[in-house]
């Protein structure tokens, strides 16, 4: 009986700690993860804000509804596809999920998954409900 009550504490302190770092990682992507979105012009003085000028280089897609006309967002690749014309890659954080389309792979080097990146570019809805981010800057 004794042996059972010390395997159940080491199982209750392993779980513990378990929980603990969950929580801690948890707590520290919620931190270095963010979405911001900027739908103003860049000719206004003063409203643009600095890392919005790549989306004001190149025109938002026409075949999907656009969602934000600007949008930055940090997080960590969770899973990276590309094929010979594309590459797209799943970013999570603390705004969830969302797509990130590269605008020209052949200048924006492809991150690996687990990298935490920050993109920019204009924000709309993908073909699978989801949102994405066609990147024209990524860091």
């Amino acid at each position: 009986m004794a042996a059972f009550r010390v395997k159940r504490r080491r199982l209750l302190l392993v779980l513990g700690i378990g929980a603990a770092v969950a929580a801690a990682v948890a707590a520290l992507a919620a931190a270095l993860t963010g979405l911001e979105t900027y739908s103003g012009a860049m000719e206004v003085p003063r409203t643009a804000r600095g890392w919005s000028a790549p989306c004001f280089e190149h025109e938002p897609r026409h075949d999907r509804r656009l969602l934000a006309r600007c949008a930055r967002a940090t997080g960590v690749v969770a899973r990276v596809r590309q094929d010979e014309h594309e590459v797209h890659f799943a970013l999570v954080g603390r705004f969830g999920a969302l797509i990130v389309k590269l605008g020209d792979p052949s200048l924006l080097r492809t991150p690996a998954a687990g990298s935490r990146v920050t993109v920019v570019g204009a924000l709309v809805r993908a073909s699978n409900g989801m949102r994405e981010i066609e990147a024209w800057s990524l860091q």
